[in-house]
């Protein structure tokens, strides 16, 4: 089953509505909205958007990402650049563009040599 279904389900199981959920989540109902639609950025939500998730659902992560059928250091692995910084690191958007803007330069700089 995908994150988005089993997060749904979860949800659906509990008798939440999306409101509530983002309600005790703390994020907004259209995020979960889009969040189980499958429409939402950069392949996936981040680690720290899917505990809160989790603590609004008041079930552990691992038994979400276990329904999801990957561990939470796979799901880090598998993730692009930005939502591997932003699930390893806390990262807003600014700073992970500022990080790849850095890594762009290193790059070039090695080219160079």
């Amino acid at each position: 089953m995908k994150l988005n279904a089993v997060i749904k389900s979860l949800r659906e199981d509990k008798g939440l509505t999306q409101e509530k959920l983002a309600e005790h989540a703390k994020l907004t109902r259209g995020y979960i909205s889009r969040l189980e639609k499958g429409n939402y950025a950069d392949d996936s939500p981040s680690i720290k958007t899917l505990r809160k998730i989790a603590d609004g659902l008041n079930e552990p992560i691992e038994l979400i990402l276990d329904k999801a059928g990957i561990t939470q250091d796979d799901y880090i692995k598998s993730a692009n650049t930005q939502t591997f910084l932003r699930a390893k690191y806390d990262l807003n958007s600014t700073q992970i563009n500022e990080i790849e803007s850095f890594i762009e330069h290193v790059k070039n700089k090695l080219k160079a040599k």
